[in-house]
Order: structure tokens, then sequence, then C-alpha cells
């Protein structure tokens, strides 16, 4: 709770994602995404964008063998299947997601290391709602 008597939900507030007024569900872009023969797990979450601010999408991609498909290759598995809208902006590969005690991902870990490799500070910081 803040000084002003306001409530600020720092938890599972992500599982819809607003883009430029439009609903995205991660779980819709994460199922075709999976589908990709080289993608062995994948988190969709909301990521930091200059025009957008805190809406645009970022694919965490964790690759079978070790190699997985670029941004292109994604976007083309993903073009025609589900609308443009959809499609995440960046994306970043990893061997596998830090987990919380009862086995689910944390995705806020990987929204902040998205924001420092992709040196999006500024824009991470500016409060939308």
């Amino acid at each position: 709770m803040g000084a002003q008597g306001y409530i600020n939900n720092v938890g599972r507030l992500k599982h819809t994602i607003i883009r430029g007024g439009e609903n995205l569900f991660p779980a819709e872009i994460e199922e075709f995404l999976v589908r990709h023969p080289k993608v062995a797990d994948v988190r969709v979450l909301g990521g930091s964008d200059t025009f957008f601010g805190e809406e645009e999408l970022l694919a965490v991609v964790i690759p079978i063998g070790g190699r997985a498909p670029d941004r292109a290759r994604a976007a083309q598995l993903l073009l025609g299947q589900i609308s443009h809208q959809k499609i995440p902006r960046y994306f970043q590969y990893g061997e596998s997601f830090p987990l919380t005690a009862s086995g689910k991902a944390q995705k806020f870990v990987w929204r902040e290391r998205a924001i420092k490799a992709l040196g999006l500070e500024g824009v991470a910081n500016v409060r939308t709602v």
C-alpha cells in the first residue's frame, strides 16, 4: 500500500496483456510457439516498449538441443496462425526458467533480464496505470 492509501498489485497481474487497447493472452501465443520442433518450452510476457509503454510482447524460449529459431523464423511460424499484433517483438533464450517453490515459472525474473538486455530501463520505470 502506498503513502496515499492505494494498493498496488504486484503478483499475477499479467495473465492478460493489454497492448494498444487489445487484450492479448500469453497462453494462446505460447500454444503456437511451443509447436516448433526446436522449442521445448516458452513463456510470453509483457515487456517494455518506448511506444506502448509496458505492453510489448516478450517470448522467453527454452530451446531443444541448445538452438532455437530466431525471431524471424518464430514470427514466420506464427504468421497466418494468429493475428500479427500477437507476434512477440522480443525473443530471449535460456536453458531453464527460474521456478518458485511450487514449480511455477518466475516470469518477473525474465522480464527484469529482458529490460537490462534490451536497454529499456527508462521505459520500464514509466507507470502506465
